[in-house]
């Protein structure tokens, strides 16, 4: 899978919105996957992104187990 023909080439990270399109879930399920403690993201201000490198390697890591979503975690929060 080739993840970075999502982004343009000068952007070397995802936002939730990129996540949702490659994962095929809602924005409101990216953005719960996004802030899991498995996820390989980072927050500025009020964005969580995530490095498309960062992302590759997290998906290969994935086979044959389940993504990770549990509203009720969030590693930003307090």
């Amino acid at each position: 899978m080739d993840s970075k023909i999502v982004k343009s080439e000068s952007s070397e990270f995802y936002g939730y919105k990129d996540i949702s399109r490659l994962l095929n879930v809602s924005e409101r399920s990216a953005r719960i996957i996004m802030v899991q403690h498995e996820f390989p993201s980072f927050k500025i201000g009020q964005k969580v992104l995530v490095r498309i490198r960062d992302y590759d390697e997290w998906i290969k890591n994935l086979i044959d187990k389940d993504i990770p979503i549990n509203p009720n975690i969030n590693k930003f929060k307090k």
